[in-house]
């Protein structure tokens, strides 16, 4: 999950009483290796995370306004050609 805009409400006794441990991170660098291991192995889909393809041009109107208002998206791929 990202960073929420609005506070996120957590039922703690669901973590413990499943045994589940919770890691929080602010960046995703040293993790993508294993992201992307696990995409090959087939744990989730690429293809559903890019939910618009936009422009060089369009990156403000179509990118960053969009994910600003429309909650619905998740990646917005931006094509430099």
């Amino acid at each position: 999950m990202s960073v929420l805009e609005k506070e996120a409400s957590i039922q703690p006794n669901n973590i413990v009483l499943s045994e589940r441990s919770v890691k929080g991170i602010i960046a995703y660098r040293d993790i993508f290796p294993a992201v992307m291991h696990l995409m090959t192995k087939g744990y989730f889909p690429a293809d559903k995370l890019i939910t618009k393809r936009i422009t060089l041009d369009e990156i403000v109107t179509e990118g960053f306004e969009t994910l600003v208002n429309d909650k619905s998206q998740i990646k917005i791929l931006v094509a430099s050609i």
